[in-house]
């Protein structure tokens, strides 16, 4: 395992432990578009870890404070995986 990716688990479970309970009255969800090593329309089929990547983000309202972010593929299965990663997490209902 990488660097980077051992450090991003770790990140992760620190951010997962820290971030519960916040105190927001709503949340509301952005995303941003990149690509990685080149375009999408320059992707062989098989291709599927280079191209368009997208970061779908949720955020407490009241303090900007990110609740989860997720990377992938512009699929529902990425805004499923961002709304479950979220729930739970603040004292909204």
């Amino acid at each position: 395992m990488s660097l980077v990716r051992a450090a991003s688990q770790q990140a992760q479970l620190v951010h997962n432990a820290e971030v519960q309970a916040v105190q927001t009255e709503e949340v509301s969800a952005d995303e941003l578009w990149s690509f990685v090593a080149k375009k999408q329309k320059q992707c062989l089929p098989g291709e599927l870890e280079v191209g368009a990547c997208w970061i779908g983000m949720s955020l407490a309202d009241s303090s900007g404070l990110i609740l989860a972010a997720r990377v992938g593929k512009h699929t529902d299965d990425l805004i499923e995986a961002l709304v479950v990663s979220s729930e739970g997490k603040t004292t909204c209902k």
